[in-house]
Parts: structure tokens; C-alpha cells; sequence
């Protein structure tokens, strides 16, 4: 028993509460607030939770980030990669169009 405990069987025993039934409430008072600070122990965070949580919340940001940029290069390469297909395109049906248009000669049938 703790000195809150002790001092609070001497007060309940100075209003005439006979010892036995004051070391009983003394009792029944610290196991309601153990009980008490035990539900509040699992929901409640500690310094310490929040500093761990803290420090997991900054390298996931961090490893995101880093897979952020690595998607950002190869969108960056796909698109350059994209841009000159469409110019190779464009070249070719230049090409194919410049062909087209050229007359065409007629040739002397050799019967």
C-alpha cells in the first residue's frame, strides 16, 4: 500500500470507521484505480508511442517520396520515349505522302 492508501485509512479511521473495513475501502479504492489506469493504459499513447509513431510516419513518407520521384523518371522517359515514335511517325507519312505525290511516268510497254 502506498502512502495515499495509508492516509486515507487514517482519515476514514479518525471518522470512527473501524480498521478492518477502512484497509478494505483502501483496498477497494486502489484496485478501482488500478483497474481504471489499466483500461486508460491501452488507449492512451505515452510520449514514447507518439516519438515511435512519429519516427514510422516520417520514413514511410520518405519511402513514398522516393518511389514518387522513381515514377515521375520513367513516366519522364515514356513520354520522351512517346515523343519521338510520334515524330518517327510523322516523318514517315511525310514520306509516304511526298511519294504519293509525285506523278507517276508512263512507261513504253516493251510488246
Amino acid at each position: 500500500m502506498g502512502n495515499f492508501s495509508i492516509n486515507l485509512i487514517d482519515a476514514l479511521m479518525s471518522i470512527g470507521i473501524s480498521r478492518e473495513r477502512a484497509y478494505s475501502l483502501a483496498e477497494l479504492f486502489e484496485r478501482g484505480i488500478d483497474e481504471r489506469y489499466s483500461l486508460l493504459a491501452q488507449v492512451l499513447a505515452t510520449k514514447r508511442d507518439l516519438s515511435e509513431l512519429e519516427l514510422k510516419i516520417t520514413r514511410e513518407i520518405n519511402q513514398t517520396n522516393e518511389r514518387i520521384s522513381q515514377v515521375e523518371l520513367s513516366l519522364r522517359a515514356d513520354i520522351n520515349a512517346t515523343r519521338l515514335a510520334i515524330a518517327d511517325s510523322k516523318t514517315e507519312i511525310i514520306k509516304w505522302m511526298t511519294a504519293i505525290s509525285k506523278p507517276v511516268r508512263a512507261t513504253k510497254d516493251p510488246i
